[in-house]
């Protein structure tokens, strides 16, 4: 008898010494302040190294800031090659009886040390206790359905597909729940394109234990993670090596190897369960060691991957892929989003990556964990297989989209057991792995990326959603991301056509005969923006200037606002005018948008309109 571990998402597997923040040290993060900051009354006029005490003059604590003020001073003379140095540097001080953000605070109200924030513990919070079932039966999950008992005839032919993943996020949303579609998007791709690596994708996977198995193939890797190994050991120092390290092997979980099996587990190779593409390379960037790590970790495994140097930067071989999706299924308890990650995260978003990270499983709201509460990434929350909120995830206004996170099949490092996981932590690849296959069939930037995402979600079935910042867009579409983003890359996603332009001659014919005058319907043209879909508060605004004029150059004409996605208007002009549209929201109207109306033209005009 086989059996099937269902493991916690998340699961913490402490070592002897995972507690890497021993309670008598605070870490603290010091930079030099943004202008922006300083005109908000922050420090950062020097960066020296120096000592405050506290107002009760119990206490004091002394850093030594060469190396951020060696950074400092290079950015004022505009040579930023001039110095290896970081731009912020972590110090390891004495609590004496002091919480880490009133020393941090004390700094800061010195002025002679930057901006100091907290040097937050990250980890992968855990869900639920360990459960085992068995493979024979399957009582204990929930939802089963007839189709999962009785179908077993399969896309491809991992074991696991048809039971745990076919049926259920693999499918569209009006078969299941937590339908996102992925058997669509398979198809509009081709699934020999979505299995066989040609010219692939790199996805880095910021994460805590990459354990082997059969399932995963890891490309490349590196090791950021500074958790000790063992209680008052040493701090870990980056490296190339990203491996489990021996002294936590045996009661770690395998995490980082979970993660990474949702976006490229290997798909038709009658083994495990199928990942979302294997068209990519995955990068096994540790950050953690046994779920815990430390936000500072994390931002410097973004700098390396745009070649920006760290503390220790020089013991770690330089990054040589190219742009694509970072996932981080990692969290940290910040008000807001830290000042040092915040930088981290502008510099891969600058460089051309799309982030994508867990809203975290406190049951809370995820405004206060980072990376989710930083600007620029994608933000996934849990749903269950009845499209429901499962109890432990987070939700709240930064939350961008929902897929499912709970009974998630994933492998283990024992290559013949299988874990069910839930959380956050497997939502967020699985847009992740949508994502990269997008990316990697279209092109699509950043921008297209995240607009599709959010634009195309559909409506989960928890009524909770129904509230404004909760659940975001919704529930992920795999599908619809990819149609999108390829009208977008080709130029069509807002349309201008004829009326009668998508209809077949007999029907032109039979149009004019009974619905109308042949003058009327020929003058008619119909305007699609945004390939028919809308959001709610978003209205388009349609633009034009003559033809051959510059956008840059010309105020355009406004030819009307509409709440419609799609319109029909007579009083275009497509052979002499050009025509763009404006997402407009609370007032305030985006930049112009081009609009694709070469089928509205004369030279197609019917010809039942001649």
């Amino acid at each position: 008898m086989t059996y099937l571990t269902i493991l916690s998402a998340l699961t913490l597997g402490f070592a002897v010494g995972a507690n890497a923040t021993a309670q008598d040290t605070v870490r603290l993060v010091f930079q030099p302040a943004s202008v922006q900051m300083q005109a908000e009354g922050l420090s950062g006029n020097t960066i020296t190294s120096g000592c405050v005490r506290a107002p009760a003059a119990d206490a004091q604590w002394c850093v030594d800031l060469s190396d951020v003020a060696a950074a400092r001073a290079a950015s004022f003379t505009g040579n930023h090659t001039a110095t290896n140095a970081p731009s912020f540097q972590v110090q390891v001080l004495p609590a004496q009886g002091y919480q880490a953000e009133a020393i941090a605070s004390l700094f800061n109200q010195d002025g002679r040390f930057g901006l100091v924030e907290v040097d937050e513990q990250t980890s992968v919070a855990p869900v639920e206790p360990p459960m085992v079932i068995s493979d024979e039966t399957d009582d204990n999950t929930e939802d089963s359905t007839d189709e999962d008992s009785t179908d077993n005839s399969t896309d491809v032919n991992d074991p696991n597909y048809t039971r745990y993943q076919k049926w259920y996020y693999f499918a569209d949303h009006k078969t299941s729940a937590s339908g996102a579609d992925i058997s669509g998007l398979w198809a509009l791709i081709g699934l020999d394109k979505i299995k066989t690596q040609s010219a692939p994708l790199d996805v880095l996977v910021l994460d805590s234990e990459f354990e082997t198995n059969t399932d995963v193939t890891y490309y490349d890797g590196r090791s950021f993670s500074t958790t000790a190994l063992l209680t008052g050991g040493p701090f870990q120092r980056p490296n190339d090596d990203y491996s489990v390290r021996p002294e936590v092997d045996e009661v770690c979980d395998s995490h980082g190897l979970q993660v990474a099996s949702v976006i490229g587990g290997t798909i038709d190779n009658n083994y495990g369960q199928a990942g979302v593409t294997n068209n990519v390379r995955l990068h096994a960037l540790r950050v953690m060691t046994c779920g815990v790590g430390f936000m500072s970790d994390t931002a410097n495994a973004l700098r390396w991957l745009v070649g920006k140097p760290f503390t220790d930067s020089n013991l770690v071989t330089p990054y040589s892929g190219k742009p694509g999706i970072i996932n981080m299924s990692l969290s940290a308890g910040y008000n807001e989003c830290p000042n040092f990650m915040q930088d981290a995260i502008n510099d891969v978003l600058a460089a051309g990556y799309t982030v994508v990270v867990a809203a975290g499983n406190q049951s809370s709201d995820s405004q206060l964990r980072t990376p989710g509460n930083c600007d620029g990434v994608i933000t996934v929350g849990a749903i269950d297989r009845s499209g429901y909120l499962p109890p432990f995830t987070n939700r709240g206004a930064n939350v961008d989209v929902m897929a499912q996170g709970v009974y998630m099949p994933v492998p283990t490092e024992d290559s013949h057991s299988t874990a069910l996981a839930s959380g956050t932590s497997f939502a967020s690849p699985l847009v992740a792995g949508i994502l990269a296959a997008v990316k990697r069939d279209t092109g699509a930037d950043d921008d297209v990326l995240k607009l599709a995402v959010r634009i195309t979600a559909n409506p989960t079935q928890d009524p909770q959603c129904d509230a404004a910042d909760v659940c975001g867009a919704g529930m992920v579409d795999a599908k619809n991301i990819q149609q999108f983003a390829t009208d977008a890359v080709s130029g069509r996603l807002h349309t201008i056509e004829h009326a009668l332009g998508n209809k077949t001659p007999c029907e032109q014919v039979w149009l004019l005969d009974y619905f109308g005058d042949k003058a009327r319907l020929c003058s008619l043209y119909n305007v699609v923006f945004m390939r028919g879909y809308i959001e709610e508060g978003t209205t388009y605004q349609l633009v034009s200037i003559p033809m051959g004029a510059n956008w840059q150059d010309v105020t355009p004409t406004v030819e009307g606002q509409f709440t419609q996605a799609e319109v029909k208007l007579s009083s275009l002009t497509p052979d002499t005018r050009q025509y763009g549209v404006q997402l407009c929201e609370a007032g305030v109207c985006g930049d112009v948008q081009l609009i694709n109306a070469e089928q509205a033209t004369e030279a197609n005009r019917p010809a039942v309109c001649e």
